[in-house]
Parts: structure tokens; C-alpha cells; sequence
């Protein structure tokens, strides 16, 4: 039986749920070479972040939606999910909240030239940014700035809360 010391540490950093499509936005620029295979392999990394958003959007609107006589959630002509206006209220709420939320970016030998690259392509972008952006670039750039150790036992209990959220959409 292995031992798992949980005094190791790891550096990471952590991104907002909401901080995506505009990562998206700004890092989906012509490429070549290992640029492109380093920015491609992060873009996968958050896909898999944006299908979790995802996920936890479709629990919560089928949770909150009105049910029919089966218990499944109602679906109204327009293809939506029928909520009441209290629940709408309640699904933009918890929705913020996960959008809100931040995820760990762990920092590998297998994705320090992602990140780096992924740096270099926010530090200089040429992409046109009105205030508001150019203060949310900002932001993100300070959290890859923000690089921590995390001990592994945090990680361990990330890991296992995000197995217990999947496990209760694979009763669905």
C-alpha cells in the first residue's frame, strides 16, 4: 500500500469560471509552430473548464425547472427549460456564483510552456480593448502572476468534491 504524504506541495494559480471566453477571445490569434501546439493544448484545458460550467449550468436549470407528472423537468415549446420566475431568479444566482468561482491551474512540467506561452500571448496582445477589458486582462494577468504552493490535501479535496458533483449528475 502506497503512502501519500500530504505535506507536498505543488504551484498553481487560479483563474475565475468567467474569466474563459475572454481568455478565448484574446489568445485565438494565427499561430505557428509550438506556439500554436502550447495555446491549442491550453484552449483544450479550458474547453474541459467550460463543459464543467456547463454541467453544473444543466443541474441547476433542470433542479429548479417545473415538473411534470413523471418528475422530469417541463421543456416549453421554445425549447427552454420552464422556470418560474422565482426559480430564474434563483438559477441566475447560483449560476453567478459558480461563474464567480475559481478553479486551480496546477503548474506541471507538462505545462509550464503552455502557461508561459498563454502569459506571453495576454502580455502582448494586439487585440483592440475598451477599459473594461483591458481592466478584466488585467485581472487575469495578475492571477498568473499569483502563482501559490497548494498543499496536496487541498487538491485532494477539490478533486474529490468535483467527483461527488459528477457522480450526483450521473444519477440524473
Amino acid at each position: 500500500m502506497s503512502t501519500i504524504n500530504i505535506n507536498t506541495k505543488r504551484m498553481s494559480f487560479k483563474l475565475k469560471y468567467i474569466y474563459i471566453n475572454f481568455i478565448f477571445k484574446i489568445i485565438d490569434i494565427p499561430l505557428h509552430g509550438e506556439e500554436r501546439k502550447e495555446r491549442d493544448h491550453f484552449m483544450r484545458f479550458l474547453l474541459t473548464k467550460m463543459d464543467e460550467l456547463e454541467r453544473d449550468r444543466l443541474a441547476i436549470v433542470r433542479d429548479l425547472a417545473e415538473k411534470d407528472e413523471k418528475g422530469e423537468p417541463k421543456i416549453k415549446p421554445d425549447k427552454n427549460y420552464d422556470l418560474t420566475p422565482e426559480n430564474l431568479s434563483k438559477f441566475h444566482e447560483e449560476y453567478t456564483k459558480i461563474l464567480e468561482s475559481d478553479f486551480i491551474v496546477d503548474i506541471l512540467d507538462s505545462n509550464k510552456k503552455q502557461i508561459k506561452v498563454i502569459r506571453n500571448i495576454l502580455d502582448n496582445t494586439n487585440a483592440p480593448l475598451n477599459f473594461t477589458d483591458s481592466k478584466l486582462l488585467e485581472e487575469i494577468i495578475n492571477c498568473f502572476d499569483t502563482q501559490q504552493e497548494i498543499k496536496e490535501e487541498e487538491v485532494k479535496k477539490e478533486e474529490t468534491e468535483e467527483k461527488n458533483v459528477e457522480n450526483e449528475d450521473n444519477k440524473e
